[in-house]
C-alpha cells in the first residue's frame, strides 16, 4: 500500500488560542510549551531559567539595571549583572568585576547589551563610555576612538558594533570597523531625521526605529 508523504510545518502561522484545535490552519499549532516559533516558521526549544540566589552580595535591595546571559564561546557561558554601581559576574556566587568601569546608579538607567563574537558590551545612555568584558579579568570602557558619548542603543550586526542616539546627536548612528569593535572611522555613522529609539538586526540588515518611522 502507497505511504503518503506528510509535512509537519512551518508555522508561519503561530499558536491559535482562540480557535478550537479542529480549526487551526495547516500553518498554525493550536497549543505549544516549552518551545518557540523561529523566524522561518520552524519549531525550536526555548531556553529556561535558571535561580540565582544570594541578593546580598549584589547589594541587597539596590537596583539591577543589566542582567545577561553571553556565550563567550561553544563551551562556556558567563551571568552578568549591574546592581546599583557594581558589575557582578557569576560563578558559585557573585563577584565584582567593575574595574574602572563607570556605572551610575538609578532605577531607569537601562544597559542594552550585546554579545559582539565573545564580547559582552553593554550601553545605557547615562555613563560616558560603553564598556566591555570578554570573560575574564575585570570590565573595561570601550575604546570608541572618542567618536561619540553616552549611546543609548546598541547593535551587533555584519560583524560590525553599531551605537546609535548618542550625545549630542540623537539620531546618528555610528558603526565599527568590520571584526573590530574599538576602531571607529570618522565618518562612519549615519544621520536619521528622527531620534534613534531602537536598533534590531534582522536576517539580512540592521531595522532602525526612529521617533519618525
Amino acid at each position: 500500500m502507497p505511504q503518503d508523504s506528510i509535512q509537519l510545518g512551518p508555522w508561519h502561522g503561530g499558536v491559535r488560542y482562540d480557535l478550537p484545535a479542529e480549526e487551526v490552519g495547516v500553518n498554525e499549532i493550536s497549543d505549544m510549551q516549552n518551545t518557540r516559533i523561529g523566524q522561518a516558521g520552524e519549531v525550536e526549544s526555548r531556553p529556561g531559567t535558571d535561580s540565582y540566589e544570594d541578593a546580598a552580595s549584589i547589594g541587597g535591595s539596590t537596583s539591577i539595571t543589566m542582567a545577561a546571559e553571553f556565550d563567550v564561546d561553544a563551551s562556556t557561558t558567563h551571568v552578568v549583572m549591574v546592581g546599583g554601581t557594581a558589575i557582578y559576574k557569576y560563578a558559585d556566587g557573585w563577584t565584582t568585576i567593575t574595574g574602572s568601569v563607570t556605572a551610575t546608579a538609578g532605577n531607569d538607567n537601562t544597559w542594552e547589551w550585546v554579545n559582539a563574537n565573545g564580547t559582552l558590551v553593554a550601553t545605557n545612555g547615562v555613563d560616558t563610555n560603553a564598556w566591555k568584558w570578554t570573560g575574564t579579568g575585570n570590565a573595561a570602557d570601550l575604546d570608541d576612538d572618542s567618536r561619540f558619548t553616552k549611546g543609548k542603543h546598541i547593535a551587533w550586526f555584519d560583524n560590525r558594533l553599531w551605537i546609535g542616539n548618542v550625545n549630542g546627536a540623537t539620531g546618528q548612528l555610528w558603526y565599527s570597523d568590520t571584526a573590530d569593535i574599538e576602531t571607529w572611522g570618522g565618518t562612519s555613522f549615519f544621520n536619521f531625521g528622527g531620534i534613534v529609539t531602537a536598533l534590531r538586526p534582522r536576517e539580512n540588515d540592521l531595522a532602525v526605529h526612529t521617533t519618525i518611522g
